[in-house]
């Protein structure tokens, strides 16, 4: 049985992102050679460790906690400015902090030196470290080489500035190793991206049991074959784990044809056992393929408790609404579905698909009823290879 919710762990190009730009990141504040460059503690001791120069750099000062420390008398950088525009400064900060403005970023910033010593009031003290690198670019001193040349060759469907983004925010909380700090940021994200998954197909999945949404759905569509996404989820390639991770597909994944499931089972009242676990109301999705059987586990809210893969020569067994289930080719096979097909044949709670035939012009029809900021509709051009959302 292989944990789904851990394959992120099966694709490093990811993670191995945020551990080179943090080296690059070290390389380019060594080029601070003007105006004053703020960094927090923990974040500092990290990058030092990577270029010691930055200890003896006279334009990098720190702070342990709160970013105002930098405007107390005891700080070293009080003697810098002048107490006229301390009141200036931290009003200025505030208003960064508080309207959350892309340039600035309270892990690493700057303070213009220039308008310091003029003490002109009204002038924009405080520099972005996005203003900073697009100088270091402009100056020829340095351009993050291989960061950008390792988004490029491994397929990772971030810019620059969302990755640098994204690294201030895991790291600046902790000295804990970067790379556990990465982990549980890559874990947080794979999952994130499983629950928008959910939230859409799932709901939709949900209200088809029920009359009152045929006249949306159509008699004619069989919704089953969005279990084939989940499917997919499962079988991905390390590049396309990537993919998903970083944006190059939308919230419902689309990847191309892979061995179709033949069967699937949604039990929306699974075994009672879950009730002593979970909160919310659970469901059950078992996918069948020629080699394979998935199973899901997920609350009403779409959090995803459990997203297993099993080999059908694992010789393991299953829970399928009650029935013990051996996971082996004739696993659903033949006899063995047909037993359960009759022993669950008024259990309303459990349903049966067969029929994963793709439907375009349904999926189109439900796309459309929702208007165009949905994801289904974003799926349809998931089918069509307009993946690229954040260029």
């Amino acid at each position: 049985m292989e944990n789904i919710l851990h394959k992120y762990k099966q694709d490093t190009a990811y993670a191995d992102s945020f551990v080179i730009l943090e080296q690059e990141l070290a390389i380019a504040l060594n080029h601070a050679h003007e105006n004053i460059w703020i960094i927090k503690q923990s974040l500092f001791n990290r990058l030092a460790k990577i270029e010691s120069n930055l200890n003896t750099n006279k334009h990098i000062f720190t702070y342990a906690e709160s970013l105002f420390e930098i405007l107390s008398p005891e700080h070293a950088l009080s003697s810098l400015i002048p107490r006229e525009l301390v009141k200036v400064i931290k009003s200025e900060i505030e208003h960064e902090k508080k309207h959350g403005l892309e340039e600035f970023n309270e892990n690493i910033f700057g303070l213009c030196q220039m308008s310091i010593e003029r003490k002109v009031r009204g002038d924009d003290y405080i520099l972005g470290l996005s203003t900073y690198n697009r100088n270091l670019k402009r100056m020829g001193f340095f351009d993050y080489p291989k960061t950008h040349e390792h988004l490029t060759s491994k397929n990772i469907y971030k810019s620059f500035n969302q990755l640098i983004n994204e690294y201030l925010t895991i790291s600046h909380f902790s000295e804990e190793p970067l790379n556990l700090l990465v982990e549980n940021h890559v874990a947080e994200q794979f999952r994130s991206n499983l629950s928008k998954v959910f939230r859409g197909s799932m709901s939709l999945l949900s209200r088809s049991r029920h009359s009152h949404s045929q006249e949306l759905l159509g008699t004619e569509f069989n919704l089953a074959n969005l279990y084939a996404v989940y499917f997919n989820i499962a079988n991905m390639s390390n590049k396309e784990l990537t993919q998903f991770l970083t944006g190059y597909y939308t919230d419902i994944p689309y990847f191309g044809k892979k061995t179709p499931p033949k069967i699937a089972i949604t039990v929306y009242a699974p075994d009672k056992d879950f009730a002593n676990i979970f909160d919310g109301d659970i469901t059950e999705i078992y996918i069948k393929s020629k080699t394979q059987l998935i199973h899901i586990v997920y609350e009403d809210s779409y959090r995803i408790h459990k997203f297993n893969k099993y080999g059908l020569l694992e010789n393991e067994t299953v829970i399928i609404a009650g029935q013990e289930i051996s996971v082996d080719r004739t696993c659903l096979e033949d006899d063995n579905f047909t037993v359960f097909e009759m022993l669950h044949y008024d259990n309303k709670n459990v349903v049966i698909s067969k029929s994963f035939q793709y439907d375009e012009r349904a999926f189109k029809k439900i796309a459309m009823s929702y208007g165009k900021d949905n994801e289904f509709y974003e799926h349809l051009l998931d089918r069509i290879g307009l993946h690229h959302r954040w260029k």
